[in-house]
C-alpha cells in the first residue's frame, strides 16, 4: 500500500453533502452482478428472465458507473440506468458515457427515496454494497423499489454483510472507530486506521480468524476502508433476517449469486 498516494483518493470540496464526493470510492465491475449471470440463475430455478442482449438494468448506488459502462458497451440493444447520491462520481460516469457515445446508458443524481414506479420497469436491479450501509428506512425503500420497479420475471441482486462471519469484521471496525474517534479529517482517519491495522498485524494475534481478517482489511483500497468499515452505518445481518425482510415486500429469494 502506497500511503503517499492517499491524497489521490480525495476531492476537497466544501459544497457537497456527500462523503462520496469528498472521498472518491474506487468502483469496479462486479462479476456476480452481471445480468447474464443473474439470467442464468433465473433459468436454473425455472424462471424466464429477459435475455441480457435485450434487457433493462437499473443500478442503485452506481458510483462512477464502472459496473454499468462495460455492460452498455457489450450489449448495445439493452438499456442501462444508474443512480447515485454523489455528484462527482455521477459527473464522471456521464462524461465517460459521452466520450464512448453510449446512447443506451444514463446516470442520474438520485436517492433511492426518489425512485418511484413511474421511474420505469427493469428486468434487473442491482444494489451492490448498499443494503448494509444505509439506514433501516432506506433499506425498506430499496426493497420497495425492487417490488415496484422489477418486471414480472425480474431479478434483483442485493449484496450485504452477513452474520455470523461478519462478527470478526465488525470487531475490527469497532476497534478502528474507537482509535480514530478524535480525528475529523478523512485523510487522517484513514492513515490512523492503517497504522492501527499494521500494529495489529504484527502484534502476534492468537486467533487465526482475527489475524486473517486484519490482513484482509490491510489489503483494502483506502476509499473502501473509509466508506465500508468506517461508515456511520454498517449493519451485518443473518440470512434469515434478509429473507424475512424481502418477504415483507413480496419478494422471493432466488439463489446466492
Amino acid at each position: 500500500m502506497d500511503y503517499n498516494s492517499l491524497i489521490q483518493v480525495f476531492i476537497m470540496t466544501q459544497t457537497s453533502g456527500s462523503l462520496y464526493d469528498h472521498v472518491l470510492y474506487q468502483s469496479h465491475a462486479v462479476a456476480d452482478a452481471h445480468p447474464g449471470r443473474l439470467a442464468a440463475l433465473g433459468v436454473l430455478f425455472g424462471m424466464t428472465p429477459a435475455p441480457v442482449e435485450n434487457c433493462r438494468v437499473l443500478e442503485i448506488g452506481c458510483g462512477d458507473g464502472a459496473h454499468l459502462t462495460p455492460l452498455a458497451l457489450a450489449f448495445p440493444n439493452s438499456r442501462f440506468a444508474g443512480v447515485d447520491l454523489a455528484r462527482h462520481p455521477i459527473e464522471a460516469a456521464r462524461d465517460r458515457a459521452r466520450r464512448l457515445n453510449l446512447r443506451n446508458l444514463e446516470f442520474q443524481i438520485r436517492s433511492v427515496e426518489d425512485i418511484h414506479a413511474d421511474f420505469g420497469e427493469f428486468d434487473y436491479i442491482i444494489a451492490h454494497g448498499l443494503y448494509s450501509w444505509i439506514p433501516a428506512s432506506a433499506r425498506n425503500r430499496l426493497l420497495a423499489v425492487c417490488q415496484a420497479n422489477l418486471a414480472p420475471a425480474g431479478v434483483a441482486f442485493i449484496s450485504y454483510n452477513i452474520l455470523p462471519g461478519g462478527h470478526l469484521r465488525r470487531m475490527i471496525r469497532d476497534i478502528i472507530l474507537h482509535h480514530t474517534r478524535d480525528v475529523a479529517e478523512p485523510e487522517k482517519k484513514i492513515e490512523r486506521a492503517f497504522e492501527l491495522l499494521r500494529f495489529m498485524a504484527g502484534a502476534g494475534l492468537r486467533s487465526p480468524g482475527l489475524k486473517q481478517e486484519v490482513q484482509d482489511t490491510l489489503s483494502f483500497h483506502p476509499s473502501a476502508l473509509f466508506h465500508d468499515d468506517m461508515a456511520d452505518v454498517n449493519e451485518p445481518l443473518y440470512f434469515h433476517q434478509f429473507v424475512e425482510h424481502a418477504r415483507r415486500h413480496h419478494l422471493q429469494f432466488l439463489a446466492e449469486a
